[in-house]
């Protein structure tokens, strides 16, 4: 999380992002050792109490999983308990998330010891702001920027995915894998305004199945 400039690059996420890579790299060479499931699975559990947006990203860890073992990378008890270590871990998140959203005594109280510190006053803005906002207030400052939003983010979303349909990735699966992850995570639509911060992550652990999966291009070259 950035500290001195609220624009930097290094957002929660990038929690997540390094254990799907792991598991994907693991997953891409075949060999997933009980060590490389405990590191991922110890940043899926520190991922999921720093954003609850990770919790989102859990259909992409269990189908993974599933590809490991029918492929014989990972033996079937381990992928059991693996898999539920992730599920329980993100319903925990969930009900941490639900049940302590905060208020603007808490984000008052977590601006003024950051800054405490001498940090920069924007570290106060983002996360820690919209801490004393509910979904209600989300829901109605997007619908102000909706008709923007949509005529943004649509060709954004429709150019990020377009190259998976130059591959032989998709089949009944993947699409069913995908319209579920989509439909897991569009209540961050809804109540929250990052719409390119979720489409990248949706293409970020798409693409790592492609590359881990070993997918072709199906393009013909005549060279």
């Amino acid at each position: 999380f950035s500290i001195y400039d609220t624009e930097g690059g290094f957002r929660k996420e990038i929690i997540v992002f390094t254990a799907f890579s792991l598991l994907s790299l693991a997953h891409a060479q075949k060999k997933i050792t009980p060590i490389q499931l405990m590191i991922v699975g110890g940043l899926f559990f520190l991922g999921v109490f720093s954003h609850e947006i990770i919790t989102f990203t859990l259909p992409y860890f269990l189908y993974i999983t599933l590809l490991s073992y029918r492929e014989s990378t990972i033996k079937k008890s381990a992928a059991i308990y693996f898999s539920i270590f992730l599920t329980i871990t993100a319903l925990a998140g969930t009900w941490f998330s639900l049940n302590f959203t905060g208020n603007e005594i808490t984000a008052h109280m977590i601006c003024t010891a950051l800054q405490s510190y001498d940090t920069d006053a924007k570290i106060c803005d983002g996360a820690i702001l919209w801490l004393g906002r509910d979904a209600i207030f989300g829901l109605n400052t997007l619908l102000t920027l909706l008709e923007a939003y949509i005529k943004v983010y649509t060709p954004l979303l429709l150019l990020s995915f377009a190259p998976i349909f130059l591959t032989n990735w998709i089949n009944k699966e993947t699409i069913v894998l995908t319209l579920g992850a989509t439909v897991l995570m569009l209540p961050l639509y809804f109540f929250a305004l990052d719409w390119g911060r979720w489409i990248h992550i949706q293409v970020f652990f798409t693409f790592c199945l492609i590359f881990s999966s070993h997918a072709e291009i199906k393009i013909k070259s005549n060279v």
